[in-house]
């Protein structure tokens, strides 16, 4: 007698247990996430100041230039519907098989629009050279379509630790190909195999630890619910990713693939502050918030400590970033990327918002309001499509940059407004939970940009001495908050108090 699928990948689809155990839960995938996070972020630094000595600024311009218009087919890869599994209540093996196929094909249909458009962005851009890159890379929708639903199953059960080992891995193996491919200098083309080889090596990873295998599709199975759920999140990633694509759109457009290289460049690590680790504790949220959808105080309070959390890790190495720009750049990425200082610098500014802001689309979204998450979404991409247009005409390429950073605040009233609507949230409680990491940062910002421009000489041992005194000095404040119970308490420091106690008694 065959065995019914819904029993045997009911450790998949259940999540009963998810509620009873949110905390312990929340904090080993937290703990996962962030040690993933900090792993991959690891290799990404390495690898980043490896490939800025291979290649050249050119180079990365060119790859951007392709991967931004590329970039649009990432919504139809998902079409939202590896959100709508992880926060349903109740699903069935027959309905995630529905959803796996749709994506397989809108995978395949991603393929052939990038690989369609190819000649229009080489007219676009006027550069031959990018048709076969846009080729080549559209071959990762295909990989990512067949890995969201396998994904999407373990952040339902919030399985991260899992999560993170298939991203580890895929972030070795793919850097280890995109080194050896520029090292043998085939340029430009490193860039491109790294991003193919990492979706493949994704797909290979969530296949094997989900152990999930997809029926074949089946009608009446209630799967234009969750579809319609996925369709409001699209549009949101759809507004969402026009946003982050379209300065890169324009910078290409208004000048050369050499300066686009450095605007790239620029922001690289304000983009590591703001996505990896925005998204590390994002993933770990979303499962969390959805699961407590019908409890609202408990819901209130989950997220007010993760916007704590968020606002801890962003906020200050944000300035951070501002601060030491320079010595970052000329440490990191090397003497020929000098021209970059100026665009990490306004990205830093806009990194030091953004995090914290973009948690309050995660309020709807886990309240299962999908049109009114849409509705934030698009009020945010109107205002910065705006900004960076207005940037673009008097300033170029560099008003691009500060025209992102302005858009945070125009676009933040009419955001949290709309997220907050109907929701456990409050706005007063919203800057409450911010204001000490906020003021903080920036305190610490201003005392260490004196000391850096009034006291110190110039020199690498000086500047590496500084910034580590600046993460040195980060790290006991947030301790001494949490001990004196500053702000939202988190509980580290009697955490650790109740570790060394107890090993000190065996």
């Amino acid at each position: 007698m065959p065995i019914n699928p819904d029993h045997k990948y009911s450790h998949l689809f259940d999540t009963a247990g998810i509620n009873q155990e949110i905390r312990h839960k929340s904090v080993k995938a937290g703990a996962a996430n962030l040690i993933s996070q900090g792993l991959t972020l690891s290799v990404t630094l390495v690898r980043a100041a490896i490939l800025a000595r291979l290649l050249t600024p050119e180079d990365y311009g060119l790859f951007t230039l392709v991967a931004v218009v590329a970039s649009f087919a990432i919504i139809f890869k998902d079409l939202g519907l590896s959100t709508a599994t992880i926060r349903e209540k109740e699903i069935t093996h027959a309905q995630v098989s529905n959803l796996f196929w749709i994506n397989t094909l809108i995978g395949i249909g991603s393929m052939a629009v990038v690989i369609a458009i190819a000649p229009v962005i080489v007219w676009f851009y006027q550069d031959a050279r990018l048709l076969p890159i846009a080729l080549l890379l559209s071959v990762a929708f295909v990989f990512g379509g067949l890995s969201v639903q396998h994904q999407a199953l373990l952040a339902r059960q919030m399985q991260f630790g899992k999560i993170a080992l298939v991203t580890v891995f895929s972030s070795i193996a793919s850097s280890i190909t995109g080194v050896l491919i520029a090292w043998f200098q085939y340029n430009y083309w490193a860039l491109i195999w790294m991003e193919v080889s990492r979706n493949l090596f994704l797909m290979i990873g969530f296949w094997y630890l989900t152990g999930w295998r997809p029926g074949l599709p089946s009608r009446f199975t209630g799967t234009k619910k969750i579809i319609k759920i996925g369709l409001d999140v699209a549009g949101m990633n759809a507004f969402s990713t026009l946003t982050k694509g379209i300065d890169k759109i324009i910078a290409g457009r208004i000048s050369s693939a050499y300066l686009l290289g450095l605007y790239s460049k620029g922001n690289q690590v304000p983009e590591m502050i703001s996505m990896q680790f925005r998204m590390a504790l994002f993933s770990v949220a979303l499962p969390a918030l959805a699961s407590l959808q019908d409890e609202q105080n408990r819901f209130a309070q989950y997220y007010y400590k993760f916007l704590y959390v968020v606002s801890w890790v962003t906020m200050p190495l944000s300035v951070f970033c501002f601060i030491f720009s320079e010595a970052i750049i000329q440490i990191y990425f090397g003497s020929q990327w000098a021209g970059s200082v100026i665009y990490l610098r306004i990205f830093s500014l806009n990194a030091f918002l953004l995090p914290v802001i973009t948690t309050l689309d995660q309020v709807p979204l886990a309240l299962g309001h999908s049109r009114r998450y849409l509705a934030a979404g698009i009020s945010r991409s109107v205002g910065t499509i705006f900004c960076v247009a207005v940037g673009a005409f008097f300033y170029g390429i560099v008003g691009i940059a500060i025209g992102l950073a302005i858009a945070n605040i125009i676009t933040f009233i009419p955001f949290i407004t709309i997220c907050t609507k109907n929701a456990p949230i409050t706005v007063k409680e919203y800057f409450q939970t911010i204001s000490i990491p906020l003021l903080i940062s920036i305190v610490l910002g201003i005392v260490f940009y004196f000391l850096k421009s009034n006291y110190l000489d110039v020199g690498i041992i000086y500047e590496l001495s500084f910034m580590l005194a600046y993460l040195v000095t980060l790290s006991m404040v947030v301790l001494i908050c949490d001990f004196y119970r500053f702000g939202v308490h988190l509980g580290i420091v009697s955490t650790l108090i109740n570790k060394i106690n107890s090993k000190g008694q065996k």
